[in-house]
């Protein structure tokens, strides 16, 4: 068959999916997080969500020493 794709292949290319995914949630919580006024609670809630994101950045990125 000339044009086909092998199990790696779809697991590789769901694997993108799943990280271009991930980084538009965090792009999105990002901005979300900016608009909520929480009063007195805003510099906790923005430290919060900071630390979150920088997670979620870490979990989907590659880290293991090679």
């Amino acid at each position: 068959m000339k044009y086909s794709l092998s199990q790696n292949d779809l697991k590789k290319i769901g694997t993108g999916f799943l990280i271009a995914l991930a980084g538009a949630a965090i792009t999105w919580l990002g901005d979300v997080t900016g608009q909520i006024d929480a009063g007195a609670y805003t510099p906790f809630l923005a430290a919060g969500s900071a630390v979150l994101i920088n997670l979620l950045r870490k979990f989907i990125t590659d880290t293991q020493e090679k």
